[in-house]
């Protein structure tokens, strides 16, 4: 028997369809509906190219082709099954095809990536290369910024979104309200030096264009320091210390400070509580550790052998 789709569509005018309800439901964003337009208009026009337009006419050996001729590693060809996948659940939900090919299909292994963060000397250097990078009317604005990354670990978009009416600074050496993910809010508490480097920026943006905005973190035209421009700052600052990471950018920055906490002995709930996780199965993607650690904790580990 021959599958017959409740409809004739094809399978650009499908990835649209999708698209719109996926936004349409809050299920994705603006951003994240373009990205996967790409990827899935990507696989429509290999698909064309093969002579194939309609959803139901696609099968699990052009799958196999597309993937075979990405030149892409393991990991994105994991990221773009998903996409796949994910595309293939609303076809058959919708009666456009008649199953998800990509169930069929094994998923490519993916070896786990080295530990990416920087460490104490990396991180040293990092700071210098900031100080060097910077005209003096930012070099404090771009200390704060970049140790609330590594020193509180904070999302770069919390970083950039913090407001002036988010700082308890009344009493020393006070903490900041974070805005997290899903609407959730955290206190986290300031030390002394962080605290410097905030009363050094807030006295010097008292000078600046814009004082009177409600976000504590200002371009030098007075507006909100934008994440593209945190992130720019910091890849700059990276490449003149000539630190070379897969993440050239502001994670680094929070995935090095959660380590350093986990090295220093800070237990894994906290760290968690600090990055603002709600499992802390997540977390646990964020702290590394090192040879140097773990020969350390061997190391301290007690003899319980008695000889004769």
């Amino acid at each position: 028997m021959i599958y017959k789709p409740c409809r004739d569509i094809t399978l650009h005018e499908a990835i649209e369809e999708y698209l719109e309800r996926q936004v349409a439901t809050g299920a994705f964003r603006e951003s994240t509906a373009a990205n996967r337009r790409l990827e899935l208009c990507r696989f429509a026009d290999f698909a064309r190219k093969k002579g194939v337009t309609a959803p139901h006419k696609t099968h699990k050996n052009l799958v196999t082709a597309y993937l075979g001729a990405l030149k892409v590693t393991n990991g994105t060809k994991r990221t773009i099954m998903a996409v796949l996948s994910a595309f293939y659940d609303y076809l058959v939900d919708e009666d456009l095809v008649l199953e998800n090919v990509l169930e069929s299909l094994p998923v490519p292994k993916s070896p786990p990536p080295e530990a990416d963060f920087l460490n104490e000397e990396e991180l040293q250097k990092f700071f210098q290369a900031v100080v060097d990078t910077s005209s003096e009317c930012v070099v404090d604005r771009n200390l704060l910024v970049v140790t609330c990354l590594a020193g509180l670990c904070l999302r770069v978009s919390e970083v950039s979104g913090l407001r002036l009416q988010d700082l308890d600074i009344s009493s020393r050496p006070g903490a900041i309200r974070v805005h997290r993910k899903g609407g959730k809010e955290s206190r986290i508490p300031l030390n002394e030096e962080i605290r410097d480097l905030l009363d050094r920026w807030l006295e010097k943006r008292e000078d600046w264009a814009g004082k009177a905005s409600p976000w504590v973190i200002l371009s030098t035209r007075g507006r909100k320091l934008s994440v593209r421009q945190i992130q720019t700052m910091v890849r700059k600052a990276l490449e003149h210390a000539g630190l070379v990471k897969r993440r050239m950018g502001p994670h680094l920055l929070r995935h090095s400070g959660a380590s350093r906490y986990l090295m220093d002995g800070t237990d894994v709930k906290t760290i968690q509580a600090l990055l603002g996780h709600s499992n802390l199965s997540t977390t646990s993607r964020y702290v590394h550790t090192t040879a140097k650690a773990l020969e350390k904790a061997v190391g301290s580990f007690p003899s319980f052998v008695r000889h004769n």
